[in-house]
């Protein structure tokens, strides 16, 4: 009977985690996006559906003016196509043309409804610019965002890396439960072994047993 119980917690934890359901997109071979290091400019870069609805929920795009004058966006959709409930988590500080910068964030940032900072901007928060390198040399760092289904928010995280003339997209993952949390590079997937780590947080009584806990 006790490893029936037993058996019973550990079902209950696995249905509790398939409640929380993350779908993770990774992107292999990685997509670079190449900046011009001279001018030009180039939207739609690549599209982020992540639900697979057939509607783009965030986009790329980069505008260089002249040389070290460069502006590397994540947009609200395709360009032409701004969506207001898209939206990313921020610094809280613009450049001087007012367009807000987007937050790099580390592996295990919380997204959620509890997270600051969250912006919306028809021109597409930055990942850097000419201004301030932000994103620049970091490294991989997590974009966080979140965007609406029925009118549910759903959070969600792209994975990018930044060098010279160079946007890196590597993976991108969401929350398909609304108004859930997820960590900034959770991946979702099977229990860990860490999850079946029952000792901590389960006391048998009473104890020893022979029929029920």
């Amino acid at each position: 009977m006790m490893k029936k119980n037993i058996l019973l917690a550990l079902v209950l934890l696995m249905m509790s985690k398939a409640y929380s359901q993350i779908v993770y997109a990774p992107i292999t071979p990685n997509v670079d996006i190449n900046l011009s290091p001279t001018g030009g400019s180039a939207a739609n870069l690549f599209p982020i559906d992540f639900n697979n609805d057939g509607v783009v929920d965030f986009n790329f795009r980069w505008d260089v003016f002249s040389p070290g004058v460069y502006f590397m966006h994540i947009t609200s959709g395709n360009a032409g196509a701004y969506n207001s409930q898209n939206q990313a988590i921020g610094t809280g500080s613009n450049n001087s043309f007012g367009v807000p910068y987007a937050m790099p964030l580390n592996a295990n940032t919380n997204i959620s409804s509890s997270s600051t900072g969250w912006i919306t901007e028809q021109r597409g928060p930055l990942i850097g610019d000419g201004q301030s390198a932000n994103f620049l040399g970091l490294g991989d760092r997590y974009i966080g965002v979140r965007f609406r289904i029925s009118g549910q928010y759903h959070y969600g995280w792209v994975l990018v890396s930044f060098i010279t003339n160079k946007l890196i997209i590597k993976s991108y993952a969401y929350q398909s439960s609304p108004d859930m949390a997820i960590l900034a590079g959770d991946t979702g997937g099977s229990l860990g072994v860490g999850d079946y780590n029952l000792g901590e947080s389960i006391k048998l009584y009473p104890n020893p047993t022979s029929d029920y806990i």
